[in-house]
């Protein structure tokens, strides 16, 4: 029976054993959203030639046609190679954000008395 119990143990475990981890903490997905956000906003802003983040009005202004906006999404879409990279990037950037921050808590407490 034992032998049995690990051996179904060793099949649980072994997409640990190989591959790539998949992190789906909520830690992991929110620094991707973050990273993905501010990388985006960055593009739409280079796109409309913003170089403030805000818009300035009340007749000191900058204002925006629809032709704009779809000039800057056009251009966004237009690299989605690099933003695809971008993403790769942020992805394992947060892997290891998360990982670091893991292993400092795994080590503190490995110290602890």
């Amino acid at each position: 029976m034992k032998d049995g119990l690990l051996n179904k143990l060793g099949e649980l475990t072994a997409y640990t054993k190989r591959g790539h981890p998949l992190p789906i903490g909520k830690s992991f997905l929110s620094k991707i959203q973050v990273a993905r956000t501010n990388r985006q906003i960055a593009a739409l802003r280079k796109g409309l030639g913003l170089s403030r983040p805000f818009f300035v009005l009340k007749d000191g202004s900058e204002s925006f046609d629809a032709d704009d906006l779809e000039r800057a999404a056009s251009e966004l879409r237009s690299s989605s190679d690099q933003f695809a990279a971008a993403e790769i990037i942020d992805q394992m950037q947060a892997y290891y954000d998360v990982s670091s921050k893991d292993e400092q808590l795994s080590s503190h407490a490995n110290q602890s008395p």
